[in-house]
């Protein structure tokens, strides 16, 4: 198998998550590529988005969270949300990249990657199998407009919130000692 896995810096816990599973696919003969997809757009757009957001949390933590509030109050709404329509233009560099190399799977542990794949699916792009890996302990505003072939909860009894999309887990992911991890059906 040929995994795609997409993740951003915008804190640790999504390239770790990422890291782990390349890390245990290549131990299992599978090829990786771990890629950032903004930097398909601009190195700078990738910096900047990772930067701005790690600023926003440090320094302004009140402001980040008021943003998170009213994302939250968005994401009910019935229409697409601005993370979606931002990751639109990204998502034409990311379906060059896909055009030009061949994946069977692609992985993200990021809500603004597996917003770009849902752009690209809504735009009748056929993709390989998609996987969503939530590295939160909550369903995050926007998470329930992903359109992925399977959701991979943070750890066993996850529950993504009710949502008419109906988020459901068949899986969690067990990571430990950093970048060690386990894809486990429920119930194992």
């Amino acid at each position: 198998m040929e995994a795609l896995i997409l993740s951003m810096g915008t804190g640790g816990g999504h390239n770790a998550a990422a890291q782990a599973v390349k890390e245990e696919l290549e131990r299992r003969g599978h090829e990786t590529e771990f890629i950032n997809p903004y930097t398909l757009e601009s190195s700078f757009l990738a910096r900047f988005v990772d930067n701005a957001y790690i600023r926003t949390v440090t320094s302004t933590p009140k402001l980040f969270g008021l943003v998170y509030k009213i994302g939250d109050a968005v994401s009910k709404l019935p229409c697409r949300s601005p993370i979606y329509f931002a990751n639109r233009k990204p998502a034409k560099a990311l379906k060059k990249h896909l055009e030009e190399n061949h994946y069977d799977t692609i992985i993200t542990t990021h809500l603004f990657a597996g917003e770009m794949l849902t752009a690209l699916k809504d735009n009748g792009i056929d993709l390989p199998k998609t996987i969503f890996i939530a590295t939160d302990y909550a369903c995050i505003p926007f998470e329930r407009e992903i359109k992925a072939d399977a959701f991979i909860a943070p750890r066993q009894g996850f529950r993504f919130r009710i949502c008419p999309k109906g988020i459901v887990t068949t899986h969690y992911l067990r990571i430990w000692n950093s970048y060690k991890c386990e894809i486990l059906r429920k119930g194992n």
